[in-house]
């Protein structure tokens, strides 16, 4: 069964990236691998998890106002990590900095300015640990 859903899901992902990008907020999951890495943020306080992927993908999507985006080539994307997950995070388990890892989640677009700049993330929610 377990199979049989990867295979489902690598058949979907393949037809979503058939114009070789992956679209942000489709509600369609799909499945990456990498590394996981904690990097910190700009006031050395806190940091956030992210996952250093395999291989690169392309995400394009439409903001909230309208506003198309692209980024062509994505070598790590911003984990969102659900809170039955924080186990696996916290405890230095399957989430753990150095660990590779496949998972399954949504991809969410970068929040836009009015001046369609940036002032977000590509964010990964995870929903599963493969």
């Amino acid at each position: 069964m377990h199979r049989a859903l990867l295979l489902t899901l690598f058949v979907a992902q393949a037809a979503a990236a058939a114009d070789g990008c992956f679209n942000a907020n489709s509600h369609a999951s799909v499945v990456l691998r990498g590394v996981i890495e904690n990097r910190p943020d700009q006031d050395q306080q806190s940091f956030t998890t992210w996952l250093n992927l395999s291989s690169p993908i392309c995400v394009d999507g439409i903001a909230p106002h309208g506003v198309r985006y692209k980024k062509e080539v994505l070598s790590s994307i911003q984990l969102g990590i659900p809170r039955p997950l924080f186990r696996d995070w916290r405890s230095g388990g399957r989430l753990a900095p150095g660990k590779p890892v496949t998972l399954r989640g949504q991809i969410s677009g970068p929040a836009l300015n009015a001046k369609n700049e940036t002032i977000g993330e590509i964010i990964f929610g995870i929903e599963e640990i493969l």
